[in-house]
């Protein structure tokens, strides 16, 4: 069996594996400047098995895991990122999961799509294993806890996350939690010693994942499991109980232990960031799962596809017409949520029906805990009744609701894996013919549905087009600031439901023909899984009232589920070719400029006009050359976004924390862009407030254009005087206004001048002219020169953050916050070699709690080695009893 948990990955992964191509979701060579050197048969070729919906992998995970890669090789951890933005922490923010030892051999492949690749690949494999290992501790047949794995390892929403493996691992994980506490309960005395120290690995492992929004839900499911065995344990007594307890609890605990280092780190962070932990109700409305997301389980991708470039998920009317996503508080109708990830939830015909018979047929009482647990996920990810209150509660309030829904997948695994179990020791012919007719009346219909003829053009009474109008013409007033009247069907269909056609450009496309298109070929394609799943029944129930599904139906049934998974699954999980360099005339030119401005710390990049946003030169890719990105899709700090907030709008900062490509007017002309040091900005078209354009002009026949605006600051300057503010909202004004005099002053609260220290004002100091270099930098250290001159204070153009400290010739000094985000200290008169130090605040504290888990997990494995395994079943608390039985 340990043969089939490598070999399903493998066969999904096969083109990655096998062959040249990358385990990436798509190839940045699409995107200009490198697609302009591309043919449009190259281009089509590039595009034609990217992903669009896995957006991070190459422009965060490849670029951090290169980033980690080197400081390691420098012989230290990787603890901040110096080229996002003004610099942010990376080993704290913990998405990557760098603390966590599954992941370190990633870190060992020189090219980072490698290590993607290898950390898609465990995932899959810890998947299938200890799903199949949970469901015989559960006592259930060999062939049904390897169609169980099957049904978990190839599920929507495993391999829709395949690009995410910090998603994947804490659902891997979940079924391996449930496994040691079965274990545990198995067994009595130092024999619980070892699978105590499978729930810590476990445990550890969920919390290194870096996705805590997967963590929660399934720590609470492995809580209310292990709640079960407890339950049963105290009919035999209090001592009983708590001696289970004890276990179950040392396993939990040394599990998060093991994680602190990782966990205090992220902790500390994530208030300092613009990434919030603790979701609002308002904000966690917005995310819950709405019910027409249920149509997913039948209809895989009825309202998109991550490779379909002709209907982008947010023109696509579907989600907007049946979507009834309410504010759970006042009852405003809301905008529709719906990305395809958030919404996969296929798990393929077949396992969908073995789930249903596991709960419509007898067998063991388990069956009842995977069905309730399962009922109460989905209660939580889409809120009725009274379920959204829930998100009041401290340890919910961080998980967006739809998030809930990730376990799903497997809690539906465990009921196919049940179903199946069930029908191979008794058939219930008469649940079979229900089922039978009841799916062939279902797909029938879907089939007879999709063969009307799809319109060629929407006219403006559309029903379809009409009915969205109505529900969302109050929403679209308020966000677009027009009255209501002026929101007609005639402008939605020109506004939102007309996107542009990747293979024509200049012409649009009718998003609600191409999304009747999709629909009726999911009703196709849905009709004939439900009549093929009629005809499979409806066989299988011949065999008679003392027949059973052992044999060949066993066999078709796990071919005909593999086939359904493997395609859905192997579409969203395609290699990229990554034939051509990534290399162009652009990435040479700032390499040059980069290396003739080293002592002076380097310069940041932006995006300008350009009808890719932000993926002009895709954003972060720079950072492999150790360039400064303002675009980079990673976490930040929460203060040095809050200018270009009042400068351009909350909808600038994408998704929260990556800023979007810059608009051509007055505004990039102000004195902020000068202060963060944004020297270069990259588009695709002319513009006239970007400053002189500079570098190559043709890149494969076709204008590109750089320009390097003319007042950048450099990295680090010293000032003469401090400018006192006594409000954050004050400063933010002052920093995003045009009279803002970087070079004048830094501006600092009344606790930065107590902290500080006012210098005397002299109107002739000389301070600003003194020489200031960059003498090194790497992933935790920076040493600034500044020459001898009038005292002042130091700017220096990075990240205040919580965890950096500061010495003038190796004497400590205080670090103030200026600018509402750079670091400032006071420099005497004397030549000064300052250096800042970085290590995350937690991580030492952690790094004693782990290991103490270390240690603790170590005299687990002693006990469970000294400790011999009894023979025969076992007789302790919560033994399961064979094949078929109740719990």
């Amino acid at each position: 069996m340990l043969l089939l948990f490598l070999l399903l990955p493998a066969v999904l992964l096969g083109e990655s594996l096998f062959t040249s191509a990358s385990y990436l979701p798509y190839d940045i060579a699409e995107f200009p400047p490198i697609a302009q050197t591309l043919t449009p048969e190259q281009l089509a070729e590039v595009r034609s098995t990217a992903n669009y919906d896995a957006t991070e992998a190459p422009i965060w995970f490849a670029i951090e895991l290169q980033l980690a890669r080197e400081a390691l090789a420098e012989g230290h951890l990787p603890h901040w990122n110096p080229y996002v933005r003004a610099g942010a922490p990376m080993l704290a923010h913990g998405h990557l999961g760098l603390l966590n030892p599954l992941h370190w051999p990633a870190l060992l492949f020189e090219d980072p799509a490698g290590g993607l690749l290898y950390l898609t690949y465990a995932m899959f494999a810890l998947a299938g294993a200890l799903m199949f290992g949970f469901l015989r501790a559960m006592k259930l047949g060999l062939p049904a806890a390897a169609f169980g794995a099957l049904a978990f390892t190839w599920s929507g929403t495993l391999t829709a996350n395949g690009h995410w493996f910090m998603r994947m691992e804490p659902l891997a994980m979940l079924p391996g939690m449930l496994w040691a506490i079965v274990a545990i309960a198995d067994r009595t005395g130092p024999r619980r010693a070892l699978p105590t120290a499978g729930l810590a690995l476990t445990m550890a492992g969920t919390w290194l994942s870096g996705f805590p929004q997967y963590g929660i839900p399934v720590t609470l499911i492995a809580g209310a499991f292990a709640g079960v065995f407890l339950v049963r344990e105290c009919k035999k007594g209090a001592r009983p109980a708590l001696t289970l307890a004890g276990w179950l609890a040392a396993g939990g605990l040394i599990g998060i232990l093991l994680a602190m280092p990782q966990l205090l780190q992220m902790l500390h962070f994530y208030p300092q960031s613009n990434r919030p932990i603790a979701e609002s109700l308002d904000r966690a409305t917005r995310h819950a799962f709405a019910p027409f997301g249920f149509l997913g389980y039948v209809f895989p991708d009825a309202f998109s596809h991550p490779g379909d470039r002709t209907l982008p998920q947010a023109t696509s009317p579907l989600p907007f017409l049946w979507s009834d996503l309410k504010h759970w508080d006042s009852g405003e109708q809301l905008l529709p949520n719906y990305n395809f990830t958030e919404y996969a939830v296929f798990s393929g015909t077949l396992p969908l029906l073995m789930a249903i018979i596991a709960l419509c047929t007898r067998g063991p009482r388990w069956r009842w805990f995977a069905g309730t647990t399962f009922a109460a996920v989905w209660l939580l990810a889409t809120g009725p009744f009274g379920a959204y209150l829930a998100y009041h509660l401290p340890g919910i309030k961080p998980v967006p609701p739809y998030r809930f829904a990730g376990p799903a997948c497997a809690l539906l695994a465990m009921l196919a894996a049940i179903g199946l179990d069930t029908m191979r020791s008794k058939l219930r012919p008469w649940l079979l013919l229900t089922l039978a007719v009841v799916l062939a009346s279902a797909g029938s219909w879907c089939i007879s549905q999709s063969t009307y003829d799809v319109p060629k053009q929407t006219p403006p009474d559309d029903p379809w087009l009409v009915q969205i109008v109505e529900r969302y013409r109050d929403v679209y007033s308020r966000e677009f600031g027009v009255t209501p009247q002026e929101i007609t069907p005639q402008s939605a269909l020109a506004v939102r439901f007309s996107p542009n056609d990747p293979d024509n450009p200049g012409q649009r496309l009718d998003a609600f023909v191409v999304a009747r298109e999709r629909f009726h070929d999911n009703l196709w394609r849905g009709g004939l899984a439900m009549l093929g799943g009629a005809a499979f029944l409806l066989v299988v129930s011949l065999r008679g009232r003392q027949g059973t599904m052992r044999g060949w139906p066993t066999w078709l049934l796990f071919a005909l589920t593999g086939a359904q998974l493997f395609a859905y699954s192997y579409g969203l999980n395609r290699a990229q070719p990554v034939a051509r360099e990534h290399d162009s005339p652009v990435h040479e030119f700032l390499r040059q400029r980069r290396d003739a401005n080293d002592n002076g710390g380097g310069f940041l990049v932006a995006r300008g006009l350009s009808k890719h946003g932000p993926y002009n030169l895709p954003g972060g890719t720079l950072a492999a050359e150790h360039i400064r990105d303002l675009n980079f899709y990673t976490f930040v700090d929460n203060k040095s976004d809050l200018p270009i907030r009042r400068l351009y709008g909350d909808a600038f900062i994408l998704r929260g924390f990556v800023c979007d490509a810059l608009p051509d007017d007055a505004r990039l002309e102000l004195p902020w862009w000068d202060l963060i040091g944004l020297r270069y900005v990259l588009a695709t078209m002319p513009m006239k407030h970007a400053g002189q354009r500079v570098g190559p002009a043709k890149i494969g026949g076709r204008d590109y254009f750089v320009y390097e605006r003319p007042n950048c600051m450099p990295r680090a300057w010293v000032v003469p005087d401090l400018r006192v503010i006594d409000s954050e909202t004050t400063a933010i004004a002052a920093l995003a206004s045009k009279d803002l005099d970087p070079r004048a002053s830094v501006i600092v609260d009344e606790a930065d001048v107590e902290l500080l220290g006012r210098i005397e004002p002299n109107p002739s100091s000389l301070a600003a002219l003194r020489e200031v270099s960059i003498d090194f930098e790497n992933a935790k250290r920076v040493t600034v020169r500044v020459a001898a001159g009038d005292p002042g204070y130091l700017v220096l153009n990075d990240t205040f953050f919580a965890g950096w400290d500061a010495t003038i010739n190796g004497q400590p000094t205080p670090i103030a916050r200026g600018n509402l985000f750079q670091r400032v200290i006071r420099l005497p008169g004397e030549q000064c070699d300052v250096q800042f130090r970085f290590r995350g605040e937690g991580l030492a504290t952690g790094g004693v709690l782990g290991a103490i888990g270390g240690a603790l997990l170590l005299g687990l494995l002693v006990i469970a080695r000294r400790s011999r395994p009894r023979r025969g079943p076992a007789s302790g608390a919560g033994a399961w009893t064979p094949s078929g039985a109740r719990w």
